[in-house]
């Protein structure tokens, strides 16, 4: 589908199933979502569901692990009836126990995306990262929402020093909420490591390169206006977000 088609779609998410997203922003995430061919989202706060209603549409999407401290009324309905398989984690994103519980849920498999949209202040996100991050797979899409810079929300801060891996933002303007890509590069090992009893010294190297990725160099940002058409990545970085190359 093209970009049309998935602002489309994003629209219904949030009028139809409560998605707290820019239609702009989330009709282009889909699109990059589609053309990764994501096959596993892990998703850190869950709202209403209407988010991981979106990512379920993305064909290739068969798995969604999403995280929420207080599950809202009606966001167990709304899991159980998409067309993919989703696994609801109740508990605080920062506590040991839940991030147990889903690296339990992804079952020594690593995530193509993960969504951090959790706690907005600069410690949880950094958290998030941190603990999250580090299950996505190499080359796999590490998604930030809420990176525009507004009152009560520190994602920009954590966003804007993630700068070793390959970065891209998203922005419908400067009134809408901002949504923030880091790529996984390469090389790095990715959660299936952690399955095969090697678990403290992945997660030691893995942590040592999420903190190297918080101090080094910058990230494009990339305006979308309301017609779809402004939103395409740097020339030399992959070309439009409509072919969809990897950024690393």
């Amino acid at each position: 589908m093209d970009l049309e088609d998935w602002r489309g779609i994003a629209e219904t998410a949030i009028r139809d199933h409560g998605a707290q997203h820019n239609p702009v922003e989330l009709g282009a995430l889909l699109h990059l979502m589609e053309g990764h061919a994501v096959g596993i989202t892990l998703e850190i706060g869950a709202a209403r569901g209407g988010s991981a209603w979106a990512w379920s549409q993305v064909p290739s999407v068969r798995k969604i692990v999403t995280v929420d401290a207080r599950p809202r009324p009606g966001l167990r309905e709304v899991l159980a009836d998409l067309p993919c398989e989703a696994i609801l984690i109740e508990g605080d994103s920062t506590v040991p126990s839940t991030w147990l519980a889903v690296e339990a849920a992804l079952d020594g498999e690593a995530a193509d995306a993960v969504v951090i949209d959790g706690g907005h202040d600069y410690a949880t996100v950094r958290r998030d990262w941190f603990w999250y991050g580090q299950m996505c797979r190499a080359e796999g899409m590490v998604i930030f929402h809420d990176t525009q810079d507004r009152p009560g929300t520190q994602v920009r801060r954590l966003f804007s020093q993630v700068r070793e891996w390959r970065t891209l933002e998203i922005s419908a303007g400067p009134l809408a909420m901002g949504a923030g890509i880091a790529w996984v590069p390469r090389g790095l090992p990715d959660a299936r490591l952690a399955q095969r009893g090697r678990r403290r010294r992945y997660y030691g190297f893995q942590h040592r390169q999420l903190d190297r990725a918080v101090h080094s160099a910058g990230h494009q940002r990339v305006h979308a206006d309301s017609r779809v058409r402004g939103v395409q990545d740097h020339p030399d970085r992959g070309g439009t977000i409509g072919q969809l190359q990897p950024l690393c």
